[in-house]
């Protein structure tokens, strides 16, 4: 029999292991999130002091995760979570001088050119980002070297395909699984979208890598990571 903690706190995931597993339950929108953001982080280079955008941040979970782990300046931005209500989670968490919300509609962001090193988005690009145009869009926020980097649930097979959502996916999830897509799909979308008449050459994205981790039965996780 499976030992629960190994469940819960699994050795491929040492950062998001040492956080309790009642605090993230209780700031739940999804498939855990911070194995999602170790994942991806894999892939980056976050460094102290980087300004880190936060995209599609929820109730705080991943703010804290990037604030704590890597030392970062981060802006957590969310359109449904209230920023008083994600200022409180981070400050119990210690990183309230260190993590500002923001309340923001990710196709009008309220912020300069190049303000950021870094942005990820964990569980949240599949519900906004999927049009061709958003891409050239969003790496105007960074800066010249800036990284870009999104993880999100994905099916193993296209719920069209399927004819519907899997009844233990469904179970868990409900409706949100129509916006999960296969990797591959995802990889054959994204790189077109730099090179759209949208973006002008500096908003080019280079240094994509893309993969595809086991999720389980039909379920998957898919992440991208690029450079500006």
């Amino acid at each position: 029999m499976t030992n629960l903690n190994d469940l819960i706190r699994p050795d491929r995931y040492p950062r998001s292991s040492r956080y309790d597993p009642a605090w993230l339950l209780d700031l739940d929108m999804g498939p855990n999130p911070l194995w999602l953001l170790e994942d991806l982080a894999r892939d980056l280079d976050l460094r102290p002091g980087m300004r880190i955008l936060d995209l599609g941040s929820g109730k705080g979970a991943t703010s804290v995760f990037l604030a704590r782990e890597y030392d970062a300046q981060v802006v957590a931005a969310d359109l449904w979570i209230a920023p008083e209500d994600a200022a409180i989670v981070f400050t119990e968490a210690g990183v309230g001088d260190q993590v500002q919300a923001v309340r923001a509609e990710a196709h009008a962001l309220p912020f300069e050119k190049e303000s950021f090193d870094a942005i990820v988005s964990v569980d949240a690009f599949e519900y906004f980002g999927t049009a061709d145009s958003y891409l050239p869009y969003l790496v105007r926020f960074l800066r010249p070297g800036g990284q870009l980097g999104m993880a999100t649930p994905a099916m193993t097979r296209e719920v069209r395909d399927l004819g519907a959502i899997p009844p233990h996916i469904k179970k868990v999830v409900g409706w949100e699984a129509t916006a999960w897509h296969t990797g591959p799909r995802r990889h054959r979308s994204t790189p077109t979208a730099p090179n759209t008449t949208a973006s002008p050459p500096t908003s080019r994205i280079r240094d994509r890598s893309m993969k595809t981790l086991p999720g389980g039965t039909d379920g998957t996780r898919a992440g991208l990571a690029a450079r500006r």
